[in-house]
C-alpha cells in the first residue's frame, strides 16, 4: 500500500526488477485527498476555520499537516513561527498543524506545547 502514486512509481521503478508483487500494491491516499473534501469551495473551509477557532476574519493562516511526531517537522513549523512573530509582530497570523498526535511519541505533543508556551505563541499557534 502507498500513500500517492508518486512513491509508488519511483519504489516501482526502483526495485521493481526485484519485486513481482508490487505489481499488486495500490494506493490510498491519505484523507485529504478525499474527493468529497477537495470539492468544497476553499472560502467554505477557510470560514469554518475561523469560527470554530474565533480567529479574526482577516486572518492570514499558515497551514501545515501530518501525524504530530518527531520526524514530521512539527518543531520546525513552531520555529518558523517564533521567527515570523519576531520579524513581523503587528501581522495577524495564525500557525495551525492538522494533525493527530502520535500514540507512539505522546511527548512531542507535549514537547511543543512547552515550546509554544515559552515562545510566548499561544493563540498563535
Amino acid at each position: 500500500v502507498f500513500p500517492s502514486h508518486v512513491v509508488r512509481n519511483e519504489v516501482v521503478a526502483t526495485f521493481g526488477s526485484r519485486c513481482k508483487k508490487l505489481a499488486q500494491s495500490v494506493v490510498l491516499h491519505h484523507g485529504l485527498a478525499h474527493p468529497e473534501i477537495l470539492a468544497r469551495p476553499i472560502d467554505e473551509g477557510r470560514r469554518s476555520i475561523i469560527e470554530e477557532l474565533d480567529l479574526p476574519d482577516d486572518a492570514f493562516i499558515v497551514l501545515g499537516s501530518g501525524q504530530i511526531q518527531s520526524r514530521k517537522g512539527c518543531d520546525f513549523f513552531v520555529m518558523a513561527a517564533k521567527e515570523f512573530v519576531k520579524r513581523y509582530p503587528h501581522r495577524d497570523v495564525y500557525f495551525l498543524w492538522l494533525g493527530s498526535p502520535s500514540v507512539s511519541e505522546p511527548w512531542v505533543q507535549e514537547s511543543l506545547e512547552q515550546d509554544i508556551k515559552r515562545a510566548g505563541l499561544s493563540g498563535r499557534v
